[in-house]
């Protein structure tokens, strides 16, 4: 398995994410709590804690996020 191209493609992920929310598309949190999760598996995968570690935070900022944005429509 190829962990540079897949962090990549997860990086991508948060990209395109980022780039929904800003244009208020709800699919964004989609995007990016796929790329953080993906980055908590290439995070266990390289045994880096300190990846896994925030890519569960960053990922469960995603969900609060997608809770609250649910919450105001």
């Amino acid at each position: 398995m190829d962990l540079n191209l897949l962090g990549h493609v997860f990086y991508a992920f948060l990209a395109v994410g980022m780039f929904l929310l800003a244009h208020k598309n709800g699919w964004g949190w989609v995007f990016r709590c796929t790329g953080e999760l993906g980055w908590v598996w290439i995070g266990w995968e390289m045994q880096m804690s300190s990846i896994w570690i925030w890519g569960g935070v960053f990922a469960s900022m995603d969900i609060f996020g997608m809770y609250k944005w649910g919450m105001k429509k």
